[in-house]
């Protein structure tokens, strides 16, 4: 825009880069660029600015240097520039492709602008005057010698194609003319600006934009200067862009947003990317512009607002941006930003400021860890040109994450929240002092308490001209950190290095469970470095193994894995300092680990609030190996008598019967019609009732350990029938078996052959109470037996008269024996609990006569069996030679009456004959003898 004096129309300046001129020396030139003046006040009147009529000639420059033009593509009307908000300007149009054809095949990109005062601009017999910065020719190239003499020099180009004109800026006042050439330095000079960066200098300073700089992130730097040309640049400012590739400082603007009196900035960034994903359409370069608002002495703060360009690929937003001045009149100037590839300009509007300054300071620097106190004071104030005076609204918190303090009133309120309002004049703080109370007892000292300030206007404040609004982007919070005085390096932050040890006290790998009743994890911890506070140790237990009694430095605490570990936190001081060690005993139950348990594992870890400087010492895996070993026995003996108990329950099964003796013992007959399955009428009626006898052995099964054992499964084997001159005499009947296990019954069932039922009052009983029946002995002290001698009694049935004793036992091949299965008896956790078995038996002795012979004693022999239940790996039997029995009882019958021969009889006669001849004539020579001596006499 070029503004002329009130009396005359502004109009614009248009700058089309690649077209063709109409002047006549310019025919032969191809698309050397043209600018054109469009009037305002007429519509599309647009002409050329004749600002040199003359072809691709040769000249001789001002200060020696001869040069020929090739303007050729030399983009002429690519820069524009005039001095801002200033009529009459003068105008620099430039062409930032425009070559010095020195030779033929050779030329230099040199770059050249036009400068075309007020009073030449419209008249096209005025030419404009040329500049060409870069036209030296000592300094188009160097060459660079080698530090080595066997290296090759190097040819390095310095003003051959620095392109000066790529972007042009004349000052306010213009005085000062920049010109852009961003093939010298590594492309600075893409863009450029100027203004007042600080609050007390009228200097101007300069700016410009570097979009390949930090490694093509881009960058802008505010500088001056220096007084020799061949010097470096007095960089005072850098801002950096974010994405690589993005073209940060491609465009600037630097205008005064907020009306301070100090410039302030905005940059483009055309090649920004919005990196949308998963669209199915190419995404990139889509644009976005950074805005910088001055905070006095130079410090540019960016506003937190995202000012991006929409999804169109390739829209590149921010290709230009310009400051169009106060377009809505509210005071503050605007911006318009320009998409150059979509086609599109935005307007963007600024509005009023306020800034609010916060401070909080503390009385101390840092607090003692036996300190109740502090005080500190809150300041805030505002400054911009909003209003002079204005309300807020302040919300201050100490320690919100740790609750450790809180702010205390008079008379004894408190709280770590308070809310609060102030009325603020221009420039002038408003203080308030605050007492911060500081809570007992265990803390973390390592963390700081912070003290923290939220504050915004209030929602009431009157709105000066235009409903002008404060902004929301400047920072709205302020925090204070008062550290406690840990003693620790820089910044307060503890360098800790805890190291963990841990190990299990008296106990032999692989454990045997059962064999130790409580077993003690010793822990260890040592601080190597600095303090660490609210060291703890963490400790997870199986469930399997119980605390004895819960250390007093030690809680429960919360796990995801509840079902199997215990957790335990325990401190181990706060802080634990250098050098310091700390012992941990936990005493642990080991009398409840199941038996089959396979492993234990006990997992510990130290930890603390500090920066852990080596986490590999930290943690302690335990891994507890189990084995189960038990020694399981059955013993046994028999009575005589009937006992009676309540019923038990087992499992019967019966060996298959061959095929003949299943038949017979389904139809209950023998060969010979008579029934064998079933007593005899007499038997019913009491008739020879001294036939059937009835008798009882009984056994216990217990676990000497020293693992409790989870089920045993006992087997018994009771002959039923006997096979006799192809008969099957089912002389035996089983009664329902009972067993106990610490009172708990087990109820019975059989298959093919029912257990017998009769009167149960038959017969006289035995109480299960062992302290009321002599005939069950205590067995309970036999570790070392042998298993052909397990009870005393076996020892006096060894002597029973064999030639009148009938055996009954499983290992004949004529006996038919049923097959009793107690599964799941159990557990037997020591020798203290014990199951016991009742088989009680009746025999029917009638109808074994056919076999009896001259025999009176039956003896039934039953085979018992405990087998262990869910066997794995880790249940190892101590000896498979206990847990087997073999119990006797004996049924005594009738004597049988036999015939005396007769030779017998004789011989008794005639002996008998003998003795009496003998004793009569021993009679008649005692008589002799007397007779004799009464006649001496």
């Amino acid at each position: 825009m070029y503004l002329q004096p009130a009396s005359v129309d502004a109009w614009l300046v248009v700058g089309a880069p690649r077209a063709n001129s109409t002047l006549q020396n310019h025919r032969s030139i191809f698309q050397p660029g043209v600018t054109y003046q469009c009037d305002l006040s007429q519509d599309n009147k647009c002409s050329q600015i004749v600002l040199d009529p003359t072809g691709n000639g040769k000249k001789l420059a001002a200060n020696g240097f001869s040069y020929k033009h090739k303007k050729d593509n030399a983009w002429i009307g690519g820069a524009i520039d005039v001095a801002e908000g200033r009529e009459n300007s003068p105008l620099v149009v430039c062409g930032p492709r425009w070559k010095n054809n020195i030779n033929v095949d050779y030329y230099l990109m040199n770059g050249i602008c036009y400068w075309s005062s007020p009073s030449s601009i419209s008249r096209p017999d005025r030419k404009a005057e040329e500049w060409l910065p870069l036209l030296g020719s000592n300094k188009q190239g160097y060459t660079i010698k080698p530090k080595h003499p066997d290296e090759n020099s190097t040819e390095v180009f310095y003003y051959a194609y620095g392109e000066a004109g790529i972007s042009v800026h004349l000052v306010k006042d213009g005085s000062e003319l920049l010109i852009g050439a961003p093939g010298v330095f590594d492309w600075k000079g893409y863009s450029l600006g100027s203004g007042q960066f600080f609050q007390n200098a009228s200097q101007t300073l300069y700016v410009s934009g570097a979009p390949r700089a930090a490694d093509y992130k881009g960058k802008v730097f505010i500088f001056d200067f220096p007084w020799n040309n061949d010097m470096p640049l007095k960089i005072l400012l850098e801002l950096e862009g974010y994405q690589m590739g993005e073209y940060f400082g491609a465009t600037l603007c630097v205008v005064d947003l907020n009306n301070d009196g100090l410039d302030d900035l905005v940059v483009g960034a055309p090649l920004h990317s919005l990196g949308i994903h998963n669209s199915g359409l190419p995404t990139g370069d889509e644009g976005r512009v950074y805005v910088y608002i001055n905070q006095e002495e130079g410090r540019m703060t960016e506003v937190a607002s995202e000012i991006m360009g929409s999804s169109v690929h390739g829209a590149r937003f921010g290709s230009s941006i310009a400051n169009i001045g106060d377009i809505n009149l509210d005071g503050y100037a605007d911006v318009a930003v320009g998409a150059y590839d979509s086609g599109h300009a935005v307007v963007l509007k600024s509005r009023p400021v306020v800034s609010l300054h916060a401070e909080i300071t503390a009385d101390v620097r840092k607090i003692s860890f036996n300190a109740s106190h502090f005080r500190v004071a809150v300041c805030i104030s505002f400054f911009g040109k909003f209003a002079r005076v204005i309300g807020v609204d302040l919300t201050l918190k100490v320690d919100p994450t740790y609750g450790r303090a809180q702010f205390y009133f008079d008379p004894g309120y408190s709280t770590n929240v308070y809310t609060y309002y102030v009325t603020l004049e221009l420039g002038l703080p408003v203080c308030r002092n605050f007492t911060v109370k500081i809570k007992q007892g265990l803390q973390d000292f390592s963390k700081p308490i912070a003290v923290s300030l939220e504050y915004k206007l209030q929602d009431n404040i009157p709105i000066p001209v235009r409903r002008r609004r404060a902004t929301e982007d400047m920072p709205s919070t302020v925090v204070l950190r008062v550290p406690y005085a840990t003693g620790c390096g820089e910044e307060d932050t503890c360098r800790t290095d805890l190291r963990l040890t841990a190990e299990l006290l008296n106990i032999k790998l692989p454990y045997i469970i059962g064999t130790l009743e409580t077993v003690s994890l010793h822990v260890t911890v040592i601080s190597l470095l600095e303090p660490a506070f609210l060291s703890r140790v963490i400790v997870e237990i199986p469930r399997e193994t119980a605390l004895v009694r819960m250390p007093p430095t030690c809680q429960q605490v919360s796990t995801t894995n509840t079902i199997k570990y215990l957790r335990l936190e325990c401190d181990t001081g706060n802080p634990l300092i250098s050098d310091e060690k700390r012992v941990l005993e936990l005493e642990l139950d080991m009398k409840g680990v199941p038996a089959n348990t396979k492993e234990l594992m006990f997992n510990i870890t130290a930890i603390s609030v500090g920066d852990e400087q080596n986490n590999a010492d930290n943690n302690v895996l335990i891994h507890v190996p189990l084995h189960t070993i038990s020694d399981v026995r059955i013993v046994g003996t028999n009575l005589l008598l009937p006992v009676l108990h309540p019923p038990g329950l087992c499992k019967v099964t019966q060996s298959e019967p061959l095929e003949e003796d299943s038949r017979e013992a389904k139809t209950g007959e023998d060969s010979s019609g008579d029934k064998t399955g079933e007593d005899s009428s007499e038997d019913k009626t009491g008739k020879d009732s001294r036939d059937v006898k009835t008798g009882e052995d009984s056994r216990n099964v217990r676990n000497y350990g020293p693992s409790p054992v989870d089920a045993v499964q006992m087997e018994f084997q009771v002959p039923i029938t006997i096979k006799a001159g192809g008969k099957t005499i089912n002389f035996l009947k089983l009664y329902q078996p009972e067993v106990y296990l610490d009172n708990q019954p087990f109820n019975c069932k059989a298959s093919k052959f029912p257990f017998y039922t009769d009167d149960i009052s038959e017969g006289s009983g035995v109480s299960l109470d062992e302290s009321q029946s002599g005939t069950l002995p205590d067995v309970s002290h036999r570790r070392r037996r042998s298993v052909n001698n397990q009870d005393g009694e076996l020892s006096s049935l060894e002597t029973l008269p064999i030639n009148r004793t009938l055996f009954v036992n499983c290992s004949q091949p004529d006996t038919l024996c049923m097959t009793v299965t107690c599964v799941r008896v159990g557990p037997l956790l020591s020798s203290y609990t014990k199951a016991m078995v009742h088989l009680r038996m009746r025999a029917n002795l009638r109808l074994l006569d056919p076999i009896m012979d001259k025999k009176d004693v039956v003896l039934v022999s039953t085979n018992g069996v405990a087998i262990y239940q869910y066997l794995n790996n880790s249940l190892r039997p101590l000896s498979d030679n206990f847990n087997k029995t073999s119990v006797s009882t004996m049924f005594l019958g009738k004597i049988p009456a036999e015939n005396i021969a007769t030779w017998i009889i004789v011989l008794a006669i005639i002996g008998g004959i003998l003795i009496f001849m003998l004793l009569v004539l021993g009679l008649i020579k005692i008589e002799d003898e007397f007779q004799n001596d009464d006649e001496e006499l």
